[in-house]
């Protein structure tokens, strides 16, 4: 945690953009990410927001499987 909260000091958003596209995909690395957030800045903190909220409401994911009942893993 405090080895990724460190790296984002240089250059946060091309470290949370690829940080929030292992999460969609690996849920075993939401401890890690949280454990981050206690040595981030808080400039760094408005980047997660913004960059959260843009992977969210991104209009190239689907929200639903391709059987379209179920939702999506990523959203899960």
């Amino acid at each position: 945690g405090r080895h990724l909260g460190k790296i984002t000091h240089s250059n946060p958003s091309v470290v949370f953009d690829t940080i929030l596209s292992q999460i969609q995909a690996y849920d075993n690395l939401i401890v890690p990410v949280v454990d981050m957030m206690k040595y981030i800045t808080p400039l760094s903190f408005d980047l997660l927001t913004f960059m959260l909220l843009s992977h969210l409401a991104s209009p190239s994911k689907t929200r639903l499987k391709e059987d379209g009942l179920n939702v999506s893993i990523w959203m899960q």
